[in-house]
């Protein structure tokens, strides 16, 4: 029998045939999580993953037959390398750096598992509530923006701390009290704090993405930043979420300040130009 550590879920292991290259081999075991979510699953979904559960055994014998160590389980994310901090950029599981000796910041090899990533949960692990979750981001955002004032926002963790803090000087330059980050690690929290940037510790809460079927650290920084400021619309604070990568050179708040009420969104020019197809008069 194969069996798969639990890492959270339920997990049973079955036998399956393997049909590999035109030969059923018999009694080959395919080992499959059960989940809540997977527990769902029609027979033709189980049929598909069980043949990428297959695929992915093939790719770890062709590795080994080329002699390769295994790749990594997941993609991870830290802010210790060896015996120091990590280097900005370095943190995440990367597979070489570019000739210019730069990391590359999309290349995070690991085997990647159909089985495991279909049967997590696929909704947020938690509501943008702002008088449970985040009520600590909301208070924060009331001492620096008190009767709802605006709140420019930026996500960043321990490999963006340096854009974080140009991001925020940047900001008080132009006279913006409302500005906070969103710490996604204990270590960057701490860092800004002692530097005088306001920062909300969110690290508990993009930790409970683990449960979902994303995978990154990037993907679930992705999506906690937006429930971060959708508690905060719902505290009553108009918000700016930008990236941390964000400059700020001129006064640009009133000018969003003074926009029609009807409007709801404002997209960037490019962005419109890009996805966004003209409509005719």
């Amino acid at each position: 029998r194969l069996e798969v550590p639990r890492q959270g879920c339920m997990t049973s292991s079955v036998f399956l045939p393997l049909l590999a290259a035109g030969r059923t081999a018999q009694n080959t075991p395919v080992a499959r999580m059960i989940t809540a979510e997977s527990e769902t699953w029609s027979p033709a979904k189980w049929r598909e993953i069980d043949r990428a559960t297959r695929a992915e055994e093939e790719a770890r014998q062709a590795r080994a037959r080329r002699g390769l160590p295994p790749l990594p389980m997941t993609p991870t994310h830290t802010v210790r390398c060896g015996s120091r901090d990590c280097r900005p950029g370095e943190g995440n599981l990367k597979h070489a750096m570019d000739k210019h000796g730069k990391f590359k910041q999309w290349e995070q090899p690991y085997e990647h598992r159909e089985g495991f990533v279909q049967s997590r949960l696929r909704s947020p692990p938690h509501r943008p509530r702002p008088n449970v979750e985040y009520a600590g981001l909301v208070a924060l955002a009331a001492r620096l923006a008190p009767r709802g004032g605006p709140v420019l926002l930026a996500a960043a963790d321990w490999d963006y701390r340096e854009l974080a803090l140009n991001w925020y000087l940047h900001a008080r330059r132009l006279g913006y009290r409302g500005a906070l980050v969103l710490s996604m690690e204990r270590a960057l929290h701490e860092l800004l704090l002692r530097r005088g940037v306001p920062s909300f510790d969110g690290g508990a809460l993009l930790a409970a993405w683990n449960r979902t079927c994303l995978q990154r650290h990037i993907q679930a920084v992705r999506m906690e930043r937006h429930l971060a400021a959708a508690a905060l619309v719902e505290a009553g604070h108009d918000v700016l979420l930008t990236d941390a990568t964000a400059v700020f050179l001129k006064d640009f708040l009133p000018r969003l300040v003074g926009a029609p009420a009807e409007l709801d969104v404002l997209l960037p020019y490019l962005l419109i130009s890009l996805h966004i197809s003209p409509i005719s008069p």
